[in-house]
């Protein structure tokens, strides 16, 4: 084992299996046993543009379902800004407090 943490940041589900070269089950739990990384880390984010994603909570749950089989840890990082994907300044735009989305899974 390393003496550093592995850390790699997984896709949403909503990317095409033929990107992920297999189903978004096997992609992810490839993370756990392939890579050996000590717990699931992903990007899909709740706001964006203001709205609230409803992916977001698709994803939570697949990642969770995968997590408790896997006996792993997962991580879901939120954002403490709203993401513009269609915007052409990269200054951030400050979301609600992110303190009220903070829970320990």
């Amino acid at each position: 084992m390393p003496d550093r943490l592995t850390y790699v940041n997984l896709f949403p589900y909503q990317v095409p299996k033929e990107r992920l070269g297999t189903d978004y089950g096997s992609y992810v739990r490839a993370l756990v046993t392939t890579v050996g990384q000590s717990f699931l880390s992903y990007d899909n984010y709740a706001l964006v543009n203001g709205e609230l994603n409803n992916q977001f909570y698709t994803n939570l749950e697949i990642v969770r379902r995968l997590a408790i089989g896997l006996q792993t840890p997962f991580w879901n990082c939120i954002p403490a800004r709203t993401i513009l994907p269609n915007s052409k300044s990269q200054s951030p735009v400050p979301a609600k407090p992110p303190d009220r989305w903070r829970a320990e899974v």
